[in-house]
C-alpha cells in the first residue's frame, strides 16, 4: 500500500502443488488474493477478489480449499463462502475460525473436534461485535505448548477446559492480544513494539515473522532468500511512495 492504492505480487516455495495452481490462477487473471492460509497435512485455504479497477465495488470473491479440510470445517466453509468479508484460520489440533468482517465481526467456531478456538480470543471478538469494533487481523498457530504465566495485560494464559492452548494472535481498533504457548522471543517482540501489527507467522520449528508497515521483524532461523524478497518489498513499497 503506498497510500492511494494497494498492489501485490507473489512468490512462493515448497507449498502444496494444487494451491500453487490456484495461485497461479488468481494470479495471472489480475485479481487479488484477500485471504489464505496453510496449515499441517498439506491444508490450505485461499480466497480471491476480482476487481475491475481500483473503486470497483462490485467484486466478486471465489474461495477454494484443499479436499483434506476436514468434513465440520468443510461445511461451514460452503455455508458462507459467498459472505464478501470472509476470513479463515487454520489452528492446531484440527482448529479452525472463521470470521465474517462484513457482518460486524461475527464468527463462526468451524473446528472438527472437541478442541474448540481459544475462549479468551472468542470472547475478544464477541467484545469487537458488541461495540461495533472492527478487527484488523486474527491468526491461529498450528501448535500448542503451554506456557508460563502471563507477563502482560494482553498476554492470555490461560489453558483450555482440555489442557491445551490454541494459540492466537489478534489486532484490532482497541490494541491487540495473543497467546504465543511459549515461544518467548516473538512474545517480547510483540509485547515491546510500538509499530502496527499487520501479520504474523510462527513455523512449526518456532522461527517467525511479524511484519509491519514500513519494516519486519524476523527470527534467526528464517531463510536468507525469503528476508531478501521481503526487503525487496519494503524497497519497492518506499519507491512508489516518493512518486
Amino acid at each position: 500500500d503506498d497510500g492511494s492504492r494497494q498492489w501485490q505480487s507473489v512468490i512462493h516455495q515448497n507449498i502444496p502443488t494444487s494451491l500453487a495452481k490456484h495461485i497461479k490462477g488468481v494470479d495471472s487473471r489480475g485479481w487479488r488474493i484477500c485471504d489464505l492460509d496453510i496449515a499441517p497435512k498439506g491444508r490450505w485455504y485461499l480466497r480471491g477478489e476480482s476487481l475491475k479497477s481500483e473503486d470497483d465495488t462490485s467484486s466478486r470473491h471465489y474461495s477454494w480449499w484443499s479436499k483434506n479440510v476436514p468434513n465440520e470445517t468443510q461445511k461451514q466453509l460452503v455455508r458462507r463462502v459467498k459472505t464478501k468479508g470472509l476470513r479463515l484460520c487454520f489452528g492446531s489440533h484440527d482448529r479452525c475460525l472463521l470470521l465474517m468482517t462484513d457482518k460486524g465481526n461475527s464468527y463462526c467456531d468451524a473446528s472438527s473436534n472437541r478442541r474448540r478456538v481459544h475462549q479468551t480470543l472468542i470472547r475478544r471478538i464477541l467484545e469487537r461485535h458488541k461495540d461495533k469494533g472492527e478487527v484488523f487481523l486474527v491468526r491461529l498457530f498450528s501448535f500448542d505448548r503451554h506456557s508460563k504465566s502471563g507477563d502482560s495485560a494482553n498476554e492470555d494464559s490461560g489453558r483450555q477446559q482440555n489442557g491445551t492452548q490454541g494459540a492466537y494472535f489478534i489486532h484490532d481498533n482497541e490494541g491487540s492480544q495473543w497467546n504465543f504457548s511459549g515461544y518467548s522471543n516473538i512474545k517480547d517482540h510483540v509485547k515491546n513494539c510500538k509499530d502496527t501489527i499487520c501479520d504474523v507467522a510462527i513455523a512449526g520449528d518456532g522461527n517467525w515473522i511479524v511484519v509491519h508497515p514500513t519494516r519486519f521483524v524476523v527470527s534467526k532461523g528464517i531463510p536468507e532468500k525469503l528476508q531478501s524478497r521481503l526487503r525487496k518489498f519494503y524497497s519497492e513499497q518506499r519507491h512508489r511512495r516518493e512518486l
